[in-house]
């Protein structure tokens, strides 16, 4: 019997399950400082060099959305 595995599913199955345990460590913790600084050195462990544009992505929105108020 074979059986035809498609990568790129197993790839999102595999960041979801990664996905999950940071969100399980995140709700552990109190302070939102706390929060935002696992969830960047997560994503700066996953994403390797994309880790630098996601924080830089992340500061911009939230500028923006301060500015808008």
């Amino acid at each position: 019997m074979n059986i035809i595995v498609n990568p790129g599913q197993l790839y999102e199955i595999e960041l979801n399950f990664i996905s999950n345990q940071i969100r399980h460590k995140m709700e552990k913790l109190k302070s939102f400082e706390e929060k935002e600084s696992l969830l960047f050195e997560e994503v700066s462990v996953l994403l390797c060099n994309l880790g630098l544009l996601f924080t830089i992505l992340v500061d911009s929105v939230v500028k923006v959305s301060v500015g808008k108020f």
